[in-house]
């Protein structure tokens, strides 16, 4: 991977959470103008500051590097992956019972989506 596809994952990443560089530094350990230096130069990332910034996402480096190999694979990248992802690994902290809870509210909303394009298509026929 180039280092400039790994800050623009960090940055896409620091959006979909609604974080600043003064939070990210906060949460990673990093200096503010460490970070601001990193990504003002677009400087290589070293590897204990990937890490670091990684942990304070609470995403795993490995994940960070799957979700840049999918980026590779397409111009058009799905700014949701890291959400998803993000919701995969906190249902994977919830207890068995809340799991299932989970996966009950997601089939309801997946029966209540179908209903409403089924609908949406009746009056687009009528």
């Amino acid at each position: 991977m180039d280092n400039e596809a790994v800050l623009r994952k960090i940055e896409e990443i620091n959006q979909s959470r609604n974080w600043s560089m003064y939070k990210l530094s906060k949460e990673s350990g990093i200096a503010q103008s460490t970070l601001s230096s990193l990504f003002g130069r677009r400087a290589n990332i070293s590897l204990p500051k990937l890490f670091r910034i990684c942990e304070a996402f609470s995403l795993k480096v490995s994940d960070f590097f799957a979700l840049l190999e999918e980026d590779s694979g397409s111009e058009s990248s799905c700014s949701h992956d890291y959400e998803i992802m993000e919701m995969i690994q906190k249902a994977s902290t919830l207890s068995e019972h809340d799991r299932r809870l989970l996966r009950t509210i997601i089939i309801v909303m997946e029966q209540l989506e179908k209903e409403q394009l089924e609908k949406k298509q009746l009056e687009k026929d009528s």
